[in-house]
Parts: C-alpha cells; structure tokens; sequence
C-alpha cells in the first residue's frame, strides 16, 4: 500500500505542477503584434522647383488599378506619392481618399507638400490593405499625430434606388481604367465603379455626406452625371436623393507635429 501511494503522488504531483504551469502561461497577457512596416521608406518636403504633377498610390497584389494620377504608377508592393498634403496621405491610409471625413489639425496639414516613396520587405505578397497599414504607421511616426475617430450627425444625403426602379448593365471594362472615375466638363462618367463608389464621389461633388442605400452589388459604366440630382446607368436613370441627418465617423487629428522636428 505505501509502494502504491508512493507512485501516486510521484504520478499526480507532476501533473499538478503541469497544470498550474498551463494556467500561469495562459493567464499571462499575450504580447501585441508588432506593428507593420515597410523594408525602407522616405518622406521629404517636395521641392517648389519641382514637377506640379501630384498624386501617387499604394498598389499592392489585390490592387484593381494604379489609382490616383496615372502619370505616378507605383510598382508592385510600393506606396509612391508626389506632391502632395499630408492631409492627402491620411486620407488614403484611412479610406478616406476625398480627406471629406477629415478635421482638425493645424494649417498646414492641408497646404504644405511631401514626395513619399515606400517598399515592403515582400512585394510579391503584400496586399493593399496591408500597404494601407504600413503607411499609417510611417505617418504617425514620422509626424509624431495622435488620431482618434469621433462620431457626429451631419446633414448629407442618401443615394437609393429610384421608384422606376434599377436596369443596370453590368460593366464589361477590364482594362486599368476599371474603378475609376473622370471629370471633364462638368460630367462625371465612370468605368467599372460600384455604387458606394459613387456615393464617394458624390460626396466630394457635393461636400456633404452620401451614404449608398441601394443595395445594388456590382460595377457598372456610368455613361454621364451632369447634375448631383441624375445619374444615367447605362443610358437609364437609377439613382433618387433623399435629405438625411446622417451619423458620420470623423478622423480627428489631435496633435502633429512637422517632419523632423524635434519634440520638446
């Protein structure tokens, strides 16, 4: 009997001690994820003697198109920009390309111009969303910002289906040109885009919030918008307004400080 109580406590007593060792290391607080980065990047004010052409983008493997100004491509897992606002960079990393949903901020946020140049460790796996990631991080900490979201109502709009009803067409384009949208004239038309696309864009048109309630999936060819009031799909009209008090995230920036400056 001794013998046999000997081997059970030999048995049991490290089982114990095994299981306690489990429950320490799951109660222990798991270590955030580093945050993404990209291999090497660039930020520089953008020299006034230097080209006007503006824009740039992300382009990642799932990227549909260059996007932005087609005359700065940039190439597979790069973030290449010209000539713009840091208010445009923030924009963009945010999904929030028009900057509509962006406040605060001193001045010259919105006015003085950087070039930005970045590259992934991994061009060939790297997604958009992930480029995305990457360049908040570069912004915050090569701006020092501090950012939060804030929710507030504001007067703005809701794109729905019109009473006749939709007849959409889908879009055949698949060329580079696909999700985009061109201004000439006063008229709008557009390639592949799908319908919160266009309330993106409306918004800008109007500045006031759009937000798709039509629950149309799909990108269709808009033909020609003349007047925020009409859009023609496909030669059909689809698309009503309807005034609302909408809730809206807003992006505030609570404090940024100018590249290279030195914090106190």
């Amino acid at each position: 009997m001794k013998v046999l109580k000997g081997l059970l406590f030999f048995v049991v007593l490290p089982m114990c001690i095994g299981f306690f060792v489990r429950i320490e290391l799951l109660s222990r607080p798991q270590a955030a994820p580093a945050p993404l980065k990209f291999e090497v990047a660039s930020i520089k004010p953008h020299p006034p003697s230097a080209s006007r052409l503006f824009g740039g983008s992300c382009r990642g493997i799932d990227s549909r198109n260059s996007g932005g100004n087609p005359a700065i491509n940039a190439p597979l897992g790069r973030c290449v920009f010209r000539n713009v606002t840091l208010r445009y960079l923030i924009g963009l990393a945010y999904d929030d390309p028009r900057g509509l949903r962006i406040t605060g901020g001193p001045a010259w946020v919105g006015t003085e111009k950087f070039d930005l140049e970045a590259k992934a460790e991994d061009p060939n796996t790297i997604a958009e969303n992930s480029l995305h990631q990457m360049l908040r991080n570069l912004l915050t900490e090569s701006f020092k910002m501090k950012l939060r979201r804030e929710r507030r109502e504001e007067p703005g709009f809701e794109l729905v289906v019109a009473t006749n009803g939709p007849k959409l067409a889908r879009s055949v384009v698949t060329s580079d040109r696909s999700g985009t949208f061109f201004l000439m004239n006063l008229t709008l038309t557009g390639a592949a885009v799908g319908m919160p696309a266009l309330a993106e864009e409306l918004s800008f048109w109007l500045q006031k919030p759009v937000v798709d309630q039509t629950r149309i999936a799909g990108n269709f060819d808009i033909l020609s918008i003349h007047h925020p009031c009409s859009a023609q799909f496909s030669n059909n009209s689809v698309c009503a307004w309807t005034r609302k008090s909408l809730s809206v995230d807003f992006l505030v920036i609570d404090s940024v400080e100018k590249l290279g400056a030195k914090s106190n």
